[in-house]
């Protein structure tokens, strides 16, 4: 089976790196985009919260799908991309755990993984805009990270995570200037700033 595979926060400053990975098995696109309401397939940026949540939830009973996570400590200890590549795995390793039999990957240009040497792989630049299996590999992961974001939003209220679901704003970052950072921060990473960015 041909599976894709794509990855969502990597710039976030707060959170996890996801890595989706999804096979379409019996599914066909066409009834997909009928009964989610969306014209066409493409990279989950391009969707709204509310078209990202109605393709996630019709999909995940549906497709042949896992994530890979690596949280922001690791981030911090490994490096950005060498977490990506890790997640990556991750997801690879959970559907060959499930009794998938990958035979192809596609990926986004710039997304590499552990089984480089088992499974031809293919990167593909914005191939999240047309190769079906990367775009929903987008989409399946945006919304599980952006829903887990939210659920940590109860145990950090100050930081309107529901809101931004990590990723960098005048909120998120008046938020850091009075309270600080949590340990869903990529400390690393918001090192980087400079005072000013954060005063």
């Amino acid at each position: 089976m041909k599976i894709g595979i794509d990855e969502v926060g990597r710039g976030a400053w707060a959170g996890p790196v996801v890595v989706g990975a999804v096979g379409l098995a019996d599914l066909t696109l066409d009834r997909l985009l009928t009964e989610c309401r969306v014209p066409e397939l493409r990279d989950s940026k391009k969707y709204s919260r509310q078209q990202r949540e109605r393709i996630f939830d019709w999909c995940e009973n549906r497709l042949i799908w896992a994530v890979g996570v690596a949280e922001a400590e690791e981030i911090d200890d490994s490096g950005l991309s060498a977490a990506i590549r890790s997640a990556a795995g991750r997801a690879i390793t959970d559907l060959r755990a499930k009794g998938v039999p990958i035979s192809r990957i596609t990926a986004d240009a710039g997304l590499f993984h552990p089984y480089e040497s088992e499974i031809p792989t293919e990167r593909l630049v914005r191939g999240d805009e047309y190769i079906q299996e990367i775009s929903l590999a987008s989409i399946m992961a945006k919304v599980w990270r952006d829903r887990l974001m939210i659920a940590h939003n109860r145990a950090y209220p100050a930081y309107g995570f529901e809101r931004h679901v990590g990723y960098g704003t005048a909120a998120h970052r008046a938020a850091i200037r009075e309270y600080g950072l949590t340990p869903l921060h990529r400390h690393l990473f918001l090192r980087r700033f400079s005072a000013d960015t954060l005063s």
